[in-house]
């Protein structure tokens, strides 16, 4: 197995304005190490399909609000009427 190793230097700041810096290295192995999880990531559908059952929740959630704010102002012009019938 070869191992190539890219090396670099990054300069940081911290919290008190200090600059530092700090040697990363990396290794090929690493790399594609990496670049494998990336696509497996992106290949995983599970949690697409927790998406989709939080849309298709939300979607029935918006439709029952509709079908209950209906129906309440359908029972209080049905409540009206009867009071009006009632008092004359």
């Amino acid at each position: 197995m070869q191992r190539t190793a890219l090396a670099g230097k990054r300069t940081s700041i911290d919290a008190l304005g200090r600059s530092g810096s700090e040697v990363f290295v990396t290794t090929k192995d690493k790399v594609s190490e990496m670049k494998n999880f990336l696509v497996d990531f992106l290949k995983d559908e599970e949690g697409l399909t927790m998406v989709e059952y939080a849309v298709a929740g939300s979607l029935i959630t918006v439709a029952a609000v509709g079908a209950f704010t209906n129906l309440g102002a359908a029972i209080v012009t049905k409540i009206g009427v009867l009071t009006t019938a009632v008092s004359t």
